[in-house]
């Protein structure tokens, strides 16, 4: 089942990207590389990094081998949750919101978290032998992005035979979430409770508002960049551990055809928690407010947060996150109880046996 998964040598390396804050080499969690299950086509290997449930007895993250991360993956407690963070645009996955948000979820609501780097961006492919120009990264490539994190929760569900509790969508992140929100939407059970619930932070609503040139290039952009992209059509808007982050006038013209209404739309029973900081620059409030106005009043709320900035750096900011959060999945994801006889998930201890 795991037999093609592997360690990631040197998780710690950024490779250009802002570093994680919070120390990943004193944090307990799995490193490793997921294959693509296609063989007529293999893609890219995602990488990964779960946070285990608290109560699993695992040292601390090292690079280790092969074996020894299938090894961890394996033995780990089935019986636990899943909570999924999901990355914005040209990021990865230890981004400082969402390395804390992983590790603080996992202790407080005693399970697993994992996060994930889209391909391409991150320590995900392509790497060299690979087809680097099928899979190279591309601009608001928003239907790979749901592809992606579709192979991550069949990972889950398929060989970990865990499930998914809640997922964290950031910026650009959140379009693959509410997408899968929107695939797999169906009314909550006879005792109230989703499958699944999901996190919509600073998410981008494609489609409400024009899309421009200025929405490409952010005021930092030197002029020869967009000079370069009016003469060929295609600039370097980055570079990042080697690889160049490149826009081509075909993927703008289809970013500028997106539009994410429809999806939004159909999201009729799934319980969505959008939180949007009113200082964000880089992803206006406007587009927190299309999500209220489209998504249904009854199982979908909507959370200003005062004073914060897109990538909610304040450490305030955070802990207000991790208070909503931990709420909405307790409250959604927990069987109601009228007699005492169901423990919820979070308070089940290892080895005990509950009834359901």
């Amino acid at each position: 089942m795991f037999k093609h998964i592997n360690a990631i040598k040197d998780p710690t390396n950024c490779q250009g990207y802002p570093p994680a804050v919070i120390s990943l080499k004193k944090t307990k969690q799995i490193d490793f590389h997921l294959p693509d299950k296609k063989k007529s086509d293999p893609g890219v290997a995602l990488a990964c990094s779960l946070i285990p449930c608290p109560a699993e007895d695992l040292a601390p993250s090292a690079p280790g081998s092969d074996a020894d991360v299938r090894k961890l993956l394996r033995n780990l407690d089935r019986s636990r949750p899943v909570i999924i963070l999901a990355h914005g645009d040209r990021s990865w996955r230890n981004q400082m919101l969402l390395c804390n948000l992983s590790s603080e979820l996992s202790s407080i609501l005693m399970c697993h978290t994992l996060r994930f780097d889209f391909s391409a961006n991150g320590h995900s492919g392509p790497f060299k032998g690979e087809d680097e120009d099928k899979h190279k990264w591309r601009y608001a490539d928003i239907d790979r992005e749901y592809e992606d994190l579709c192979r991550i929760v069949d990972f889950i569900k398929e060989d970990l035979k865990m499930e998914v509790y809640c997922m964290v969508g950031h910026s650009q992140g959140s379009n693959a979430v509410l997408r899968y929100a929107s695939e797999h939407d169906k009314p909550a059970d006879h005792q109230h409770r989703n499958d699944t619930v999901y996190v919509n932070l600073a998410g981008c609503y494609f489609g409400h508002e024009e899309h421009t040139l200025d929405d490409v290039f952010d005021e930092d952009t030197s002029p020869e960049k967009r000079a370069e992209y009016a003469k060929t059509g295609r600039s370097t808007l980055e570079l990042k551990g080697g690889r160049g982050f490149v826009v081509t006038k075909e993927d703008v013209e289809k970013r500028e055809k997106q539009d994410i209404d429809e999806m939004i739309k159909s999201i009729k029973h799934s319980h969505v928690y959008t939180m949007h900081g009113d200082k964000d620059k880089d992803v206006p409030m406007s587009n927190a407010h299309k999500f209220k106005e489209v998504l249904p009043g009854e199982n979908c709320w909507t959370k200003i947060v005062e004073d914060a900035d897109h990538s909610f750096s304040n450490v305030k900011h955070v802990n207000f996150l991790l208070i909503k959060i931990e709420w909405f999945v307790r409250y959604y994801t927990t069987p109601a109880v009228t007699d005492g006889s169901v423990t919820p998930w979070f308070l089940q201890k290892p080895g005990e046996i509950y009834n359901h």
